[in-house]
């Protein structure tokens, strides 16, 4: 059977903000965004992030600008762009705010943020003098000096830095007593502009002036005083000191200024690298890469970014790139013996097991006690994948001697001990450790899984939680035995146990969510869509960012015929991420539409998402949703302009897709053999083209039928073209097994039973065939034609 299903592809990421109401938005947000600014003054970041996260409503203006400033100050400006970008979508007022146009503005390249000032401007109709001040910004970047200066003399809504503007731009045309004027100026409206001393310190500096560019400087940084992280303005600041310094020969100083520097910019990198790692953890590969990049622009001398990257490279499948930044490091980095141990683990995790070895064996152990107890359990790790458990276990024994309490080595001699049949002993040795760490959940799920006797298992956990009711690890390791019994009830019992233990965990709080949305499922099945909608949003509300629950609630709206809010629910999916999510978003509301069958404005959304960005997600549902419900329309002028930009194997297949659903045979299967000569095992390319060639050549399109089910055996549309591939070719025994197996894989479909039924009529089973006939409502002997 043709498979449309199969071609649908959706690249999931998730930033989401939840809908609230503007009237509750500053008093509920007020005391957790009043602690995040003071924790944000005084450079404690985590904690300011912590604040901002728990405040309940995520939409507010105050709430986005501290976040901007934040991630302004540690570069991370892909995510101010993200911010800046949905402010500008949702709250075109809060562009106005100083702080988020300045990091926004910041955060994107310069001209193209230029750019975007004569765009939002025009479109929201702004006047005020932060808008002015960016619209001449861009004039000037545009080499308009003359139109940016007419721009501000004109305007009543100047401020100290339209002064200022001003000033540089007619420095730049050398107008000095016009400079000087708006300079003097400037001083009179605002004597503390950041904007104001940098610029006379500059002109100053250029003057050799550097009494008057030390005090300009000084004043500028004055500014930032009881501000300890490192934003932008400061550095530039800093560093123009530290010249002035230097120019005054004024050594020490210039020395003591730098080392200060040194060290704001040692926690940049620090929080920086820690907050990738996380994502990484997390597994937001990504937002993880994304967030390294910069830091290794940054920080060219720092190796534990490009392991990281290596990591995220080896879990994206990309083996190559992840061995690339590993030699590369390898030929910058130095011999010391902690890092090469590092280099060895980053090895080992993307599978390069003797490059591992090689630089393990290099390493002199004499002169490296601290990482002896690394190299014995990496060795031993090494001895376990080549299935020596004996030589494992001996290198693991010594890493535990020399380090009793490191958890990941208990773990790995439990696992050892019970591949050589000891399970009393792995047993023992994980009971151990649990008792000694009750906080590893990783220990306590591998517990329940080494033991044979779940129930004692169960017991044990249970004990070690009354002992311990403070810990989370015990109540949620038990939720989770819980949730594979498949008794809810009890699941969240417990994960509400580990909750009060850590509310603020992201697991639990992953776990709950899923536990919930099983618990609306249950109220689907009964069609009680109020019901479910409510255990749905506890699941949102503990996963915000969760686009699988964002459309789970969507659907149980529509089914409600709320429109209105299932689409409010799919905009949440698109908010922090537009740009990634909005080709998802497009066909996620389609489909909702679609629920209450209106397939046109399903079509409307889709395509008015294609003439904004032409991607291959959107084509595909396009063309699945004209095969389904506008069969005399086609899309293969849009697949053939596609297939001529991309020119790869996904466009080459979606234009066989486009000429098979126009019913244009002998283009989709020359189509469909290009696919294949570009690559040999498509399933699809090969299922769809068995399908077009089984009239005229039954014999070769049972080849191609065996091949694509040889590589997708469970895939119902691939089975059932198998089975009625072999029925064609007179093989009605074998073709009656394959299409029993395609019609309870596909759930019974209608199409499938209607090819089933067939087969059984003509190998003489008239009364199973009649059953199926009556129950789907079809005839056989006429089933869908070729």
């Amino acid at each position: 059977m043709f498979n449309f299903n199969n071609i649908l592809i959706y690249i999931l990421l998730s930033f989401i903000l939840t809908s609230c109401s503007a009237d509750n938005q500053d008093k509920n947000n007020t005391p957790y965004l009043d602690r995040a600014e003071t924790y944000y003054r005084s450079g404690q970041l985590r904690s300011a992030l912590t604040e901002i996260n728990q405040s309940p409503h995520k939409q507010e203006t105050r709430r986005y600008l501290l976040l901007s400033q934040i991630y302004n100050d540690i570069g991370s400006y892909h995510i101010v762009v993200k911010m800046g970008d949905e402010l500008i979508r949702r709250i075109p007022d809060a562009i106005d705010d100083q702080g988020f146009w300045q990091a926004y503005l910041n955060s994107k390249l310069v001209l193209q943020a230029y750019d975007e000032v004569f765009t939002l401007q025009k479109k929201y109709g702004k006047n005020s003098a932060i808008w002015l001040n960016a619209q001449a910004r861009a004039m000037i970047g545009k080499n308009k000096i003359p139109a940016a200066i007419k721009l501000l003399e004109q305007s009543k809504n100047a401020n100290a830095r339209s002064l200022v503007i001003l000033a540089k731009s007619y420095h730049l045309l050398n107008q000095l007593e016009q400079r000087d004027r708006y300079v003097k100026e400037a001083k009179i409206k605002d004597k503390k502009s950041y904007y104001l001393w940098l610029f006379i310190a500059e002109v100053a500096w250029n003057n050799k002036d550097y009494n008057l560019s030390q005090e300009a400087y000084s004043k500028a940084l004055a500014v930032f005083k009881n501000h300890n992280m490192m934003t932008r303005e400061k550095m530039v600041a800093q560093i123009g000191l530290i010249d002035t310094f230097k120019a005054q020969e004024k050594f020490e100083l210039a020395h003591e200024l730098s080392k200060e520097i040194n060290e704001i910019q040692k926690k940049h990198y620090t929080r920086s690298y820690d907050s990738a790692n996380e994502l990484f953890k997390e597994g937001n590969y990504l937002a993880a890469e994304k967030a390294l990049k910069p830091l290794m622009q940054q920080f060219k001398g720092q190796g534990m970014p490009m392991l990281l990257m290596s990591l995220i490279e080896n879990q994206k499948g990309n083996k190559e790139a992840a061995q690339a930044y590993l030699d590369t490091l390898e030929k910058q980095a130095s011999g010391e013996p902690k890092h090469r141990v590092l280099l060895a683990q980053a090895n080992l995790s993307i599978g390069n097991t003797q490059k591992a070895a090689e630089i393990l064996a290099e390493i002199d152990i004499k002169h490296a006690p601290d990482e002896a107890a690394g190299i014995r359990y990496l060795q031993g790790i090494m001895a376990l994948d080549k299935k020596n458990y004996s030589q494992g276990k001996i290198h693991l024994e010594v890493a535990i001697t020399l380090d009793k309490s490191n958890v990941k080595y208990q773990r790995a001699l439990a696992i050892t001990e019970k591949m050589l049949g000891h399970q009393d002993v792995a047993e023992s040795i994980l009971l151990t450790s649990i008792q000694q760490h009750s906080d590893n959940l990783k220990g306590i799920l591998l517990y329940f899984r080494i033991m044979e006797d779940k129930s004692k298992a169960e017991e044990q956990i249970k004990k070690l939680y009354a002992a311990n009711p403070g810990q989370f690890a015990a109540p949620l390791a038990i939720s989770l035995l819980m949730r594979q019994k498949n008794n809810q009830e009890q699941a969240i019992l417990w994960i509400n146990k580990a909750q009060i233990a850590d509310n603020n965990n992201q697991d639990i709080k992953k776990i709950k969510a899923d536990l919930l949305s099983r618990t609306a499922r249950e109220a689907e099945k009964n069609e009680d869509w109020a019901t479910a909608q409510q255990w749905i949003q506890e699941s949102i509300r503990l996963e915000p960012s969760s686009i699988k629950y964002h459309y789970i609630s969507a659907f149980y709206y529509a089914k409600q015929k709320d429109i209105e809010s299932a689409i409010v629910q799919i905009d949440a999916i698109s908010t922090l991420d537009p740009q990634k999510n909005a080709n998802v978003a497009a066909i996620m509301a389609a489909n909702i539409h679609g629920i209450n069958k209106d397939y046109p404005m399903s079509l409307k959304v889709l395509q008015q998402r294609w003439e904004k960005e032409e991607s291959i997600q959107i084509l595909q549902a396009l063309i699945r949703l004209r095969k389904q419900h506008f069969p005399n329309t086609s899309l293969t002028t849009e697949a053939e302009t596609w297939h001529k930009k991309q020119s790869n194997t996904q466009s080459s297949l979606l234009l066989a897709i486009a000429y098979q659903t126009a019913n244009d045979d002998s283009k989709a299967i020359s189509q469909f053999k290009d696919v294949l000569k570009r690559d040999k095992k498509n399933p699809i390319a090969l299922n769809n083209l068995a399908w077009l060639i089984l009239k005229e050549t039954p014999p070769q399109a049972l080849i191609y039928a065996q091949q694509a089910h040889q590589l997708q055996p469970e895939n119902p549309d691939i089975t059932d073209t198998y089975g009625w591939a072999l029925y064609k070719n007179q093989q009605n025994t074998e073709a009656l097994e394959v299409l029993k197996k395609a019609y309870k894989q596909s759930k019974q479909n209608p199409t499938i039973a209607g090819h089933l039924a067939e087969v059984y009529r003509i190998t003489g089973d008239n009364i199973i065939a009649d059953a199926i006939e009556r129950k789907h409502g079809i005839k056989t002997g006429k089933t869908e034609t070729l």
